[in-house]
């Protein structure tokens, strides 16, 4: 945005107080908070149109200007012009001119409403900021004293990454050997017995650190990333990777992707990429660089809505000013390799929405939790969670013999549209096709997702008995009492 200087003036093009109008009070240090102190940020003005129409004009017929340079300087630094670059001509019926007591209140109380928004905006997104730089300030700090995380971050920029487009999705595939360790790892009972866990804080590196920051995680920087900035969340303690709603707080997840907004997290059972099937563990990385996630919308939009929850409450817990509670289910088994379920929400208070969801997936073998992969963000005042239901671990070219291997593991982030191979071979000889076929093989068939509804209707109709249990078990302890 750029704002110039004009000259009052009469018919006749005499100049007329106040004279100049040029907001000499505008620094460039500080002029984003002197437009909080004033009523106008001067003429004429100019925008960026393609930020303009990302934000959009105020619906009102008075004060829209100073709306909009409010929200400009939130975030840009606004141009100034101290030349008189037009003569403004006044006269008796002008809009500014003579106002009554009633209609200059009325102005100056909009303007004022502004300032109050923008205030309370302003503060959030300078927590943002302020998070934003604590993560990455953690993350330069520990490459700059873990030789193996700074070589495997660095190496990042010079692995070898190619493009595919397949039905309108895009997939990057890289060649990643770093990666190995993770992709080849053993997850068998006797392997994990047999080695020490290494997202333990006693078994990690003496030179890997923690930024303990959320209630019962770590987040740590991970040494063998698939992309930059790639980050480990691992509990404090030694538990299974279960999301179990006992021991897995899922509002916690939501609370660090609400802390660090350009971050997505994501989850990998322990029975479908997870390295570390012993130890309960997230990982996140940046949204930008996840091809999924700006596909979200057109996945919704072909979905089919399983469940709707709304509900009007008090909404004061969040500077956002959003009185209607609104969480949904979508069911996607059209225009995606594999069936997907998406929940999107506008709070992070609905575990219930989750859980009744995963128990709706088909069972594992072992009965303790379905295979799935998870992705979480937040956009805007939106959580999304987009669910993978697995119907296998790894895809048969993983344990092919000769020209047919391709050592190919996916987890989240592969089903989400980041291929990884660890191998040149691989790289080389990967396509589209191949590619769909393996998210494919590995996703579960559009005939089981079918049944997804119908297990969904039934958990939650389960839950809704076991609620009505302990509430009336609680009445008569009460009655008791």
């Amino acid at each position: 945005m750029v704002i110039g200087t004009y000259r009052m003036t009469d018919f006749q093009l005499n100049t007329i107080a106040p004279g100049v109008i040029d907001h000499s009070e505008w620094t460039k240090e500080n002029g984003h908070n002197n437009a909080l102190r004033i009523n106008g940020l001067g003429a004429p003005r100019a925008f960026f149109t393609p930020i303009l129409r990302e934000t959009g004009v105020p619906n009102v017929s008075y004060g829209e200007d100073y709306a909009l340079g409010l929200i400009f300087s939130r975030q840009y630094k606004i141009g100034r012009i101290y030349d008189v670059l037009y003569l403004c001509r006044r006269w008796e019926g002008n809009s500014d001119a003579a106002l009554s007591i009633e209609q200059t209140n009325a102005n100056n109380h909009y303007k004022d409403s502004l300032r109050t928004r923008e205030l309370g905006i302003r503060k959030k997104y300078t927590e943002e900021l302020k998070n934003r730089n604590e993560i990455k300030r953690f993350i330069d700090s520990q490459l700059a004293c873990w030789p193996l995380a700074h070589h495997n971050h660095e190496a990042l920029q010079t692995v070898q990454t190619k493009e595919l487009s397949i039905n309108g999705y895009t997939f990057v595939v890289q060649c990643n050997a770093q990666r190995a360790v993770s992709t080849t790892a053993k997850v068998d009972k006797d392997s994990i017995q047999a080695r020490p866990c290494f997202l333990c804080k006693e078994n990690q590196p003496k030179e890997q650190k923690a930024l303990e920051t959320i209630t019962a995680n770590r987040i740590c920087v991970n040494p063998y990333p698939i992309l930059p900035d790639h980050l480990t969340i691992a509990h404090k303690d030694h538990i299974p990777q279960l999301m179990d709603e006992n021991i897995f707080s899922y509002d916690d997840v939501r609370a660090f992707v609400q802390k660090y907004p350009d971050y997505a997290l994501f989850y990998n059972g322990a029975h479908c990429g997870a390295s570390a099937p012993d130890h309960l563990h997230l990982q996140g990385v940046r949204k930008t660089d996840v091809p999924i996630i700006p596909n979200v919308q057109q996945l919704i939009t072909h979905a089919q809505t399983i469940d709707i929850r709304s509900t009007y409450f008090s909404y004061l817990e969040e500077e956002e000013d959003y009185p209607l509670y609104c969480s949904r289910i979508y069911l996607n088994t059209k225009d995606y390799f594999c069936p997907l379920v998406i929940l999107s929400s506008n709070t992070h208070y609905d575990d219930s929405l989750l859980y009744s969801a995963l128990a709706a997936f088909p069972p594992d073998e072992d009965g303790k939790e379905a295979k799935f992969n998870l992705l979480l963000w937040k956009e805007g005042h939106l959580y999304y969670t987009v669910i993978f239901p697995r119907s296998k671990h790894r895809p048969d070219c993983y344990f092919a013999e000769g020209s047919e291997q391709m050592l190919i593991s996916p987890g989240a982030l592969d089903m989400a549209g980041v291929i990884v191979t660890t191998r040149q071979e691989d790289f080389d000889k990967i396509t589209e096709e191949k590619v769909a076929s393996i998210i494919k093989e590995v996703g579960i068939t559009v005939e089981e997702a079918e049944k997804i509804p119908g297990r969904y209707f039934d958990e939650k109709a389960k839950r809704k008995r076991k609620y009505e249990e302990m509430k009336e078990l609680r009445q008569a302890q009460k009655q008791d009492e």
